[in-house]
């Protein structure tokens, strides 16, 4: 995975439209690593992944282009459409996995 890559399936989802009916699902795979942005969506080289400031910098940034998405889709005229957003990143980053109780969380 790569900057480009991402910024590209943005830019291409941001394009799609123009029809009555029409059904997207993408999933992207940010902020997984590798971290690839920082928050202001530049490119970063190979951060240490057990580092989590790299997770939460592509985390601002993965928001930013998300909200941008979702408001040029909106603002499109004609009807709204309706978008529906999951994300799948939980308790992984709070260091759950590592914690021997509730407690050291």
């Amino acid at each position: 995975m790569d900057g480009d890559y991402l910024k590209e399936t943005f830019e291409r989802l941001d394009r799609l439209g123009g029809s009555d009916s029409l059904f997207v699902f993408a999933h992207l795979i940010l902020p997984h690593t590798p971290y690839v942005f920082d928050a202001h969506c530049g490119p970063v080289v190979a951060p240490d992944v057990r580092d989590r400031r790299p997770y939460l910098a592509q985390l601002q940034c993965a928001n930013a282009m998300v909200l941008k998405l979702v408001t040029d889709l909106i603002r499109r005229p004609g009807e709204r459409p309706i978008i529906l957003l999951q994300g799948d990143h939980g308790t992984a980053m709070a260091g759950i996995f590592d914690a021997q109780s509730p407690e050291d969380v």
